[in-house]
C-alpha cells in the first residue's frame, strides 16, 4: 500500500499519512545571527500517552513557539476527509 501524506487541516505546517505517522514539512526560519535557516522535513517520533489500557499515541507539535501534544487519532480524524483508508 502507498502512504499518502495530506495536510492537516488545524496545524499548518504539519501532515499525516493513512498508515498515521505524522511529519513536519521543510521550512525556513529566520534567526538573528546566522539569517534565514533551513529546516528539513521529518516524520516525528510518537509516544505512548496515558495509563493501563488507555494508551494513546501522541506527538508534540509546535505552534506559534508552544509545544502542544496531540494524540495521532485527533489528528488522522482532522485529515480524514480526505484520506480514505482501502
Amino acid at each position: 500500500m502507498k502512504e499518502i501524506w495530506k495536510d492537516i487541516s488545524d496545524y499548518e505546517g504539519y501532515q499525516v499519512s493513512n498508515s498515521g505517522r505524522v511529519k513536519r514539512l521543510a521550512r525556513e526560519v529566520v534567526h538573528g545571527r546566522h539569517g534565514k535557516l533551513k529546516i528539513k522535513s521529518r516524520i516525528l517520533k510518537q509516544t505512548g500517552s496515558g495509563g493501563g489500557k488507555g494508551h494513546f499515541a501522541v506527538v508534540d507539535l509546535v505552534i506559534n513557539g508552544a509545544i502542544k501534544s496531540c494524540r495521532v487519532s485527533k489528528l488522522v480524524g482532522l485529515a480524514n476527509q480526505i484520506i480514505v483508508q482501502p
